[in-house]
């Protein structure tokens, strides 16, 4: 689970997002934060041999002008 500070900043993240795209003047903008974090530890010997742990984010934002949908994603 992110902890409270990174929570509230991919709020904003996906606010300002939302915001950006509701400009352009679709008819619909959707935006999609997805946020995770995974560990690995490997054992060897009983002993810890390899631990590694990673925070990733994906914004995801869709909008739709009449019949025509366009699809953006980044992690960057």
């Amino acid at each position: 689970m992110l902890p409270v500070a990174a929570s509230e900043l991919a709020l904003l993240l996906a606010e300002r997002a939302l915001a950006f795209a509701e400009e352009q003047g679709p008819d619909q903008a959707e935006v999609l934060y997805l946020g995770d974090d995974s560990a690995l530890t490997r054992f060897a010997n009983s002993e810890i041999h390899q631990n590694v742990a990673e925070t990733n984010g994906t914004l995801n934002v869709r909008m739709v002008f009449g019949t025509k949908v366009g699809v953006a994603s980044t992690n960057r």
